[in-house]
């Protein structure tokens, strides 16, 4: 068994307070992975504490993991975590994109050159649960030139018209 000394536990409980206020908001949507960060800082610590006391026999047990190490052990999480954040927003960015194709994919299949956004949700509703929820993907859409959005007036509530590009109608997003 591997013991921290007084000051690396300190370190460890700075590190998990900053973890979780970042886990309630910038990090929250990569929750499942920051939950574990602190348990993999220990680890790393420890491998480190093996590496550094290893030439004097039973020191790996007998002799606590330093501040040092612990601090050590953090910077190279820390490394991960820039790292990991940065793909987890890839990979929402990707997500988006493969909705944004099937939201291209289902206009192209209505044969329409215009129809509602609710209609439009309407033709996804599998997809989506809220128009909102949609709005990333569809706004893909508008920045790319394939749909344009605009509100007309209909006497009552205004509607959000959604009017397909007629040139892009032979490609789409890829």
């Amino acid at each position: 068994m591997i013991r921290l000394s007084d000051e690396a536990d300190m370190i460890r409980i700075d590190y998990q307070s900053q973890i979780e206020k970042l886990l309630g908001t910038e990090w929250e949507f990569m929750r499942d992975w920051g939950g574990k960060l602190v348990g993999a800082c220990v680890r790393i610590a420890a491998l480190i504490h093996a590496g550094t006391v290893q030439r004097e026999p039973g020191a790996v047990v007998r002799l606590p993991v330093s501040g040092e190490t612990m601090s050590a052990a953090v910077k190279i999480v820390e490394f991960l975590a820039a790292n990991a954040e940065a793909v987890y927003k890839v990979m929402g960015a990707s997500e988006s994109y493969e909705d944004a194709k099937y939201l291209w994919r289902r206009i192209t299949e209505s044969g329409k050159s215009e129809l509602s956004k609710r209609d439009l949700f309407n033709l996804c509703k599998g997809k989506f649960r809220t128009v909102d929820q949609m709005q990333p993907s569809f706004q893909i859409l508008i920045e790319r030139g394939f749909v344009r959005e605009e509100e007309r007036k209909t006497g009552g509530r205004p509607t959000k018209k959604v009017t397909i590009n007629p040139m892009a109608t032979n490609g789409g997003p890829a």
